[in-house]
C-alpha cells in the first residue's frame, strides 16, 4: 500500500494550544474580511461570535500556556508571558464579537481593529494574503 503524507515520526503532536492559535488566526481572517467589506450572513456571524468567545476564554488571565507551559522548541513560546499579547487577543475577540452582533463600527473602531490585527499578525508570524480574504467574499 502506498502511504502519502508526512512520516508519523517527523510530525509533531497536535495539541489544544495549536487549535487555539488556529482559532485566533481564523478570527483575524474574519475580522480582516469584515474590514474589507465582505458579506456577513447569519452563519458567519454565529461562527465569529463562537470563535471570539472561545478565544477570549482561552487567553483570559494568561491561561493559554498554563497546562504544560511553553517549550523552547515551540515557535510561539515568546508569547507565553506577554501580557500585551494576551490583552490584544482579548480586545480582538471583543471587537470581532461586536461587529458580528451588528454594532456600529465607525472610523476609529476600524482603525483600532486594523492596528490590532497588524500587531497580532506580526506577533504570530501570520501574514494572510489578499487572496485568502477574497475567498470569503463568496458567502
Amino acid at each position: 500500500m502506498i502511504r502519502l503524507g508526512e512520516n508519523p515520526c517527523t510530525t509533531a503532536d497536535f495539541c489544544a494550544q495549536d487549535l487555539s492559535i488556529l482559532r485566533l488566526k481564523l478570527l483575524i481572517l474574519m475580522a480582516r474580511a469584515f474590514l474589507d467589506g465582505c458579506p456577513f450572513g447569519h452563519r458567519r456571524r454565529e461562527t465569529v461570535i463562537r470563535n471570539a468567545d472561545h478565544v477570549a476564554r482561552l487567553f483570559a488571565d494568561g491561561l493559554f500556556f498554563s497546562d504544560s507551559g511553553p517549550t523552547d522548541h515551540d515557535p510561539l513560546h515568546h508569547l507565553a508571558m506577554d501580557h500585551i499579547f494576551h490583552q490584544r487577543v482579548r480586545l480582538m475577540a471583543v471587537m470581532a464579537k461586536s461587529f458580528a452582533q451588528e454594532n456600529p463600527v465607525g472610523y476609529h473602531r476600524r482603525a483600532t481593529m486594523k492596528n490590532n490585527i497588524d500587531y497580532l499578525c506580526e506577533a504570530l508570524g501570520f501574514m494572510p494574503e489578499k487572496q485568502t480574504t477574497a475567498l470569503l467574499k463568496v458567502a
